[in-house]
């Protein structure tokens, strides 16, 4: 829903919401199988309120199937070119204020790839106010300032 008076690149976040990526698991290729279980234990023992799922092709039947075993938390999410912009806006937002803070680095290979992409990550802004961040194949990654909290904790809270 768009506010008034807001472009897409002003956050409709409220300023005092601060964003705090507190672990993140690397899933590219699983099979539904192996998905559906590891998330609906790892929700349960982070404490989820809610737990936001992708519907957008792929994710329907999972989707499905996390709201029944988990019911109401389960936020569907339709991927689209205008919802993923807004997101990017609000996460760009988010870092640009000091509002976005990722868990300290460790040496574990799904950190070190995660901050290879963050630093390799490019955006083109279209005149439609839209935006598509990426990762272009062979990018050399640069040095981002670190936006870290204390080591992978969190309290589940979306």
């Amino acid at each position: 829903m768009k506010e008034r008076g807001k472009t897409p690149d002003q956050s409709s976040m409220p300023e005092s919401r601060h964003i705090r990526v507190v672990n993140h698991y690397p899933w590219t290729g699983l099979p539904f199988t192996v998905l559906l279980p590891r998330i609906i234990e790892i929700s349960r023992a982070w404490g989820l309120r809610r737990l936001a799922a992708d519907v957008t092709g792929l994710g329907a039947p999972l989707c499905a199937s996390l709201k029944q075993s988990m019911g109401h938390r389960i936020v569907s999410f339709v991927f689209t070119t205008s919802s993923k912009s807004a997101l990017g806006y609000e996460l760009l937002a988010a870092a640009g204020t000091g509002r976005l803070s990722l868990y300290a680095r460790d040496a574990s290979a799904e950190c070190d790839e995660a901050w290879r992409e963050l630093e390799s990550a490019q955006a083109d802004y279209k005149p439609n106010r839209t935006l598509n961040f990426y990762v272009a194949p062979g990018a050399r990654p640069r040095r981002l300032p670190d936006v870290v909290g204390a080591h992978r904790r969190g309290r589940g809270q979306v």
